[in-house]
C-alpha cells in the first residue's frame, strides 16, 4: 500500500528529531488539558450558565455539542492534511491550536446555547490537533520508531485528559464553568506558541527543499493510496464511533447515580481523570506493542476486550462500582485507535502522510458526529443503560473490519 515511498533514513540520519517529537508531545499535552478541563462539563454549562432545565432539553443539547465540532473536522481534515504536505505540517498544527484555543475562551462568554453551539462548530473547522501532530512527529521521527512516537502521542493526550480533567471540575464547582472554558482557550493558545518558538520541520517530506517534489508525487499516487487505505478507514470510523457512543452520557450516568447535579461535575470529572490515566497506561503500552506484535492481531485482542468491559456499565447503580469498570474499559478502547493508526501510518508512503492520515481524522470525526446522535437517541427512547449496551455491539462490528483490513 505504498506506491512511490522512498527509503526513510535511520535514526542516526535523523538528527534533532528527539526535540522535535518532544516538542510536540509538550503541545499535545498542554493543548489536551484545556480540551479535557472544559468540554466534558457542557452538560453542566449548559444547566447552570445557560439557564436550559428541561432534562430532554438538556440532553439534546449536550448531544449537539458533542456533534458540531466533529461535522466540519470530518469535511476539512483531509483539506488540511493535504495543505499540511505541500506547506508544511508545523503551519497545520499551529493553525489548529490558535484556532480552537480563539473559540474555546470565547465559549466562556456565550449567553445563550446557540452562541455556544455555533462556537463549537466554528472549533470543528480549526479541529485537527491530535492529526497535525501525528502527521508532523511520524514524518520527523525515524520509521522503525513510528509505533514508540504514536504511544508517546497517545499518552501525553491522555495525560493532558488526566489532569485537565481533574483540574476542571475541581475549579467548575469553585469558580464555575465560564471560568474553565476561558482557562482552556489560554492553554490551547499556549501550546500553539509554544509550536511556534520551539517545534522545528527537517526531515519529512514537507520540510524546506522536499515540498515541490512531494506535491508533484501526491498528485501521482494519492488515489491508489487512498483506495489502498479503504478497510483501514472504515474500522477507523467504527472505531471511533464504538468509542464516542457513551462518552455524551458519562456525566449524566453520574448525576443520575448522585441523584442531583450538586458534587456531579468532581465526580465525572475525577472519573474523566481516571480513564486518561487508562489512556495513558494504554498508549504506552500500545506503542510498545505495535512495534513488536501484527497490527491485526493487536486490534483484534483490543476489539474484543472493549465490548467485554464497557458492558458493564449498563447495569451499576452505585458510583464505587462505576470507577473501576470505567478504567478497565478505558484501557482497553484507548488502545484501539492508536494502534489502527499505527498500522496505517506503516503502510502509507511518507510524502502523503499528511492526506492520508487527514482522511483518518474524517473516519474519526464521523464516527465522533454519528455516535452523540446515537447516544441521544437511545437514551431518550429507552434510558442510559440501553447506550451502554450498544457500545458494546458497536465494538463487536469492528471484528470483521479487522479481517478485511488484513486481507487487503
Amino acid at each position: 500500500m505504498n506506491p512511490g515511498a522512498n527509503p526513510s533514513p535511520s535514526s542516526a540520519e535523523r538528527p534533532g528529531w528527539r526535540g522535535t517529537v518532544f516538542a510536540t508531545c509538550a503541545s499535545v499535552f498542554i493543548s489536551f488539558i484545556g480540551f479535557s478541563a472544559a468540554l466534558p462539563f457542557a452538560a453542566f454549562f449548559i444547566q447552570q450558565e445557560l439557564g436550559v432545565s428541561d432534562p430532554k432539553m438538556v440532553k439534546l443539547y449536550t448531544v449537539l455539542f458533542a456533534a458540531a465540532t466533529p461535522v466540519p473536522m470530518a469535511l476539512l481534515a483531509p483539506v488540511w492534511g493535504a495543505l499540511g504536505d505541500r506547506t508544511g505540517r508545523r503551519t497545520m498544527l499551529m493553525r489548529a491550536n490558535f484556532g480552537v484555543g480563539a473559540t474555546i475562551f470565547l465559549m466562556g462568554f456565550c449567553t445563550g446555547v446557540w452562541q455556544l453551539l455555533a462556537l463549537r462548530l466554528l472549533q470543528g473547522i480549526f479541529s485537527g490537533t491530535q492529526v497535525a501532530a501525528q502527521t508532523l512527529a511520524t514524518s520527523e521521527a525515524p520509521p522503525e520508531r513510528t509505533g514508540s512516537v504514536i504511544g508517546a502521542l497517545t499518552a501525553v493526550l491522555f495525560a493532558g485528559n488526566l489532569m485537565g480533567s481533574a483540574m476542571g471540575g475541581e475549579l467548575a464547582e469553585r469558580f464555575d464553568c465560564r471560568f474553565v472554558f476561558k482557562l482552556a482557550g489560554a492553554l490551547s493558545l499556549l501550546a500553539g506558541v509554544l509550536v511556534l518558538f520551539f517545534v522545528r520541520e527537517r526531515h519529512g517530506s514537507a520540510a524546506p527543499g522536499k515540498r515541490v517534489a512531494g506535491a508533484k508525487l501526491c498528485h501521482a499516487t494519492m488515489r491508489r493510496v487512498v483506495l489502498a487505505a479503504v478497510p483501514l478507514l472504515v474500522a477507523m470510523f467504527v472505531a471511533s464511533l464504538a468509542r464516542s457512543v457513551d462518552k455524551p452520557m458519562i456525566p449524566l450516568l453520574v448525576q443520575k447515580i448522585l441523584g442531583t447535579v450538586e458534587g456531579a461535575m468532581a465526580s465525572t470529572g475525577r472519573l474523566m481523570a481516571l480513564g486518561a490515566v487508562a489512556g495513558f497506561l494504554a498508549g504506552i503500552g500500545g506503542g510498545w506493542l505495535a512495534d513488536r506484535v501484527k497490527p491485526a492481531r493487536l486490534v483484534l485482542a483490543v476489539t474484543l476486550l472493549s465490548a467485554v468491559t464497557i458492558l458493564p456499565l449498563a447495569f451499576v447503580g452505585k458510583l464505587a462500582w462505576v470507577f473501576p469498570v470505567f478504567f478497565v474499559a478505558s484501557l482497553a478502547s484507548c488502545a484501539l485507535e492508536p494502534a489502527l493508526q499505527n498500522w496505517l501510518v506503516r503502510e502509507t508512503p511518507e510524502n502523503l502522510r499528511g492526506t492520508i492520515i487527514g482522511w483518518t481524522a474524517t473516519a474519526r470525526a464521523a464516527g465522533w458526529s454519528v455516535a452523540p446522535l446515537i447516544a441521544g437517541f437511545f437514551a431518550i427512547q429507552t434510558g442510559l443503560a440501553s447506550v451502554f449496551v450498544v457500545t458494546a455491539f458497536c465494538f463487536l462490528s469492528l471484528v470483521p473490519l479487522v479481517f478485511w483490513a488484513g486481507k487487503k
